[in-house]
């Protein structure tokens, strides 16, 4: 089996974000010290439109100089080290400014479906050329922010011209509609990867782009009861070491508690103890966990590193690996 440790590298986007200390190079360390020890190296998603804002506004706050000094050189040590960094983009960056205390997020156009053609591509090259002159390495796949990747076809030429070859948004079974979100991964192949081309739900053996979708499962409100209840109970184990708040508009606690629900399967907090058995559960030779450097735990960092060391019969990848 082939195990894909992915995170998605940001900060909170609700109020407040966070602070670039407790939500990326904290918990990050902390990460890059569990590859240090299992050889495991992972594939970070690096949202490059926080960076470009950092830049651009670096030279007016000394603090955002300080912020943007600390993830440029993470993000390189992370490549020394073996770990991947590919493309996440959050469009919301273009229209989201600091206020010169804190960011101001405008969540209005969260989506890159959101954007004009044109705009869509300007973001895309922009995004990627930045992270490759960060890396010094090519960018070829990519993850959505927010998992909002459709209408594709709107998107499939900043794809194209950027060289992108492999996606990994998609996760089984995973449906939202709302003012913020909107994604629909109900119809796809029983696969654990597939080539698309204009539908990044339909399997085409001829298609550019390669999909390897995060994994997912279906969790128990008992699960999420014994969630919130570790939080609240030892929070000094089960709280997320981020000091942010999410996006609104992600779903309700309400459903979490009381209804089952299909979702990615993640080392983020609580999430950690279900890796084994969806590794088990898993139907062909992929497996996709999906993180967050800011919503890792006490608890979910020593459950990761216990995984790793349990699977290590099991081959640890990068994503640019499969870049055929």
């Amino acid at each position: 089996m082939n195990i894909f440790l992915t995170l998605d590298y940001e900060l909170y986007f609700g109020s407040p974000t966070g602070t670039v200390d407790k939500c990326l190079i904290e918990p990050t360390k902390r990460l890059m010290e569990i590859t240090r020890s299992t050889g495991a190296c992972m594939t970070y998603f690096i949202d490059v439109g926080f960076i470009l804002k950092l830049e651009s506004c670096k030279d007016s706050f000394p603090e955002l100089q300080t912020s943007y000094e600390k993830i440029t050189e993470q993000i390189k040590a992370l490549v020394a080290q073996g770990n991947d960094c590919q493309l996440h983009i959050h469009p919301h960056w273009e229209d989201s400014h600091f206020d010169g205390t804190k960011w101001d997020i405008d969540i209005s156009r969260y989506k890159l479906s959101d954007f004009e053609s044109a705009e869509i591509l300007d973001i895309f090259t922009r995004y990627r050329l930045c992270l490759e002159n960060l890396t010094g390495k090519p960018v070829t796949c990519y993850r959505a922010g927010g998992w909002c990747l459709q209408p594709f076809d709107k998107i499939k030429p900043a794809f194209s011209a950027n060289s992108i070859k492999v996606d990994s948004t998609v996760y089984v079974g995973g449906y939202a509609k709302n003012e913020t979100y909107y994604y629909d991964f109900t119809q796809t192949p029983n696969k654990s990867r597939w080539r698309f081309d204009s539908n990044l739900v339909d399997e085409d053996d001829g298609g550019s782009f390669l999909e390897i979708p995060i994994s997912s499962m279906r969790y128990s409100p008992l699960f999420f009861w014994k969630l919130f209840g570790w939080g609240r109970m030892n929070p000094s184990d089960h709280k997320p070491i981020g000091d942010g708040k999410p996006v609104p508009g992600g779903g309700s606690k309400k459903d979490l508690l009381f209804s089952y629900n299909r979702l990615p399967v993640s080392l983020d907090g609580y999430f950690v103890t279900k890796l084994q058995a969806a590794l088990r559960n898993t139907k062909g030779n992929d497996f996709v966990v999906i993180g967050h450097p800011k919503a890792c735990t006490n608890f979910s960092l020593s459950g990761l590193e216990k995984f790793i060391r349990k699977n290590s019969k099991h081959t640890f990848k990068i994503m640019s690996s499969e870049v055929g």
